[in-house]
């Protein structure tokens, strides 16, 4: 357990995390050195802006009790643009780290590229959820080439794509030759295959380490050992590739 050192990049304060003493003990039971908090995601799928807010006083809580541990993640609505860059605004003032999209509003909606105006001038990270169901996607949730053509649209974007856009297939064909995406496979399915093939196709150096905790950290750690013998590269997903995205040091 302490072959690498860990940054996950994709965890929210609810459920099972809703208070800081279980994500405290969470972080040293595994010995996680940091990670991204992306909020309990207050409201539903398109939250008003006092939901907004709320969420992401959570999540400042949070960081303030485990500064050393936690990267905060400025939750916003795209669909309230006025209010989501007021509220990225007061958020950087307050040390936020990087932005999570959930599913309000589809990438290709004006609304979400305010926000990436913003998010590209403070050179920080967006953490989109993308996914592609089976059952057809709600209103507002992207896919994979939503993603692609919103990351095209802003070269100068720092943007990961959530779940390898679900059907990790789909996600590594839409993003094809965009330098500026890192991914995260996060969740509960960690299908074989996944890891493999955005080898494959992305490289060692864009792949990120998340679980969408509190979902299974065993599981989802297992399918990177599962999957990547070389140590290097373990290390490389596992925490490098998150902290040379977040210090900005990482290779165009």
């Amino acid at each position: 357990m302490e072959a690498e050192p860990v940054w996950d990049c994709h965890v929210h304060n609810w459920h099972g995390f809703g208070e800081v003493a279980a994500l405290r003990a969470h972080l040293q039971r595994y010995g996680i050195r940091r990670i991204n908090l992306l909020g309990p995601l207050l409201g539903g799928f398109s939250p008003t802006p006092a939901e907004v807010e709320a969420c992401n006083a959570r999540t400042r809580a949070f960081r303030d009790a485990l500064p050393e541990q936690v990267a905060a993640y400025c939750y916003l609505n795209p669909a309230h643009p006025r209010h989501a860059v007021a509220e990225w605004r007061r958020c950087r003032e307050a040390g936020f780290a990087g932005v999570k999209l959930w599913v309000a509003l589809r990438c290709h909606e004006a609304g979400v590229d305010a926000i990436v105006h913003e998010a590209v001038e403070a050179e920080v990270p967006i953490l989109i959820h993308v996914w592609t169901k089976a059952t057809g996607n709600l209103p507002g949730e992207s896919t994979p080439d939503d993603f692609a053509a919103l990351a095209a649209r802003h070269p100068a974007g720092r943007f990961i794509m959530a779940h390898i856009g679900g059907r990790y297939e789909q996600g590594l064909a839409a993003i094809g030759g965009l330098r500026n995406v890192w991914l995260d496979y996060a969740g509960g399915a960690n299908e074989a295959g996944a890891y493999e093939r955005a080898l494959e196709v992305v490289g060692p150096t864009r792949l990120l380490f998340g679980t969408d905790g509190p979902c299974s950290y065993l599981a989802c750690r297992g399918r990177v050992l599962e999957a990547v013998a070389d140590a290097a590269t373990r290390r490389l997903i596992f925490h490098d590739n998150m902290a040379a995205l977040a210090a900005g040091t990482f290779l165009p």
